[in-house]
């Protein structure tokens, strides 16, 4: 990653108008995740977006896969966008989600990202996996949107 993907404690208090004083507190405090890199702090955009929201960024969840030898794999990534949805529904779904991936384990990793947007709010879900089990996070989102289960 190059540094260009990384911000400044100067840009982060410029961006949220605050003094870079503060945005070091909040890091000091372990409220802002940041990484030290000399004596500077720098902080990626995911984090600094779930310290705005309050929600923490969906980690791409790895889980190893077996080795095979040269056999046909088939993976498949899904994208599933929530248009007007509510800050508590779409923590809700982030929620359900991380606790699905949980103990899973296959041929092909499971992985899931979750990008809500408080302002426009929207929430992106990428899975990206074997074909069996992105079907089974869309039954999952299916069950849980639509079996009236959902806000």
């Amino acid at each position: 990653m190059t540094t260009a993907n990384f911000l400044s404690a100067e840009e982060v208090a410029d961006e949220l108008g605050l003094h870079v004083r503060t945005i070091r507190a909040y890091i000091r405090d372990g409220r802002l995740r940041a990484a030290r890199v000399g004596k500077q702090y720098r902080i990626t955009r995911p984090d600094l977006e779930a310290f705005v929201t309050g929600v923490e960024p969906n980690p791409t969840v790895q889980i190893p896969a077996p080795q095979t030898e040269g056999g046909l794999t088939a993976h498949s990534t899904v994208v599933i966008d929530f248009d007007n949805i509510g800050a508590d529904d779409s923590d809700r779904i982030i929620t359900v989600l991380n606790g699905a991936v949980g103990g899973r384990s296959g041929v092909t990793p499971l992985r899931l990202t979750a990008a809500p947007d408080r302002t426009r709010r929207s929430l992106k879900v990428i899975a990206q996996g074997s074909i069996s089990d992105t079907t089974d996070v869309l039954t999952l989102l299916r069950d849980i949107t639509e079996g009236g289960n959902f806000s």
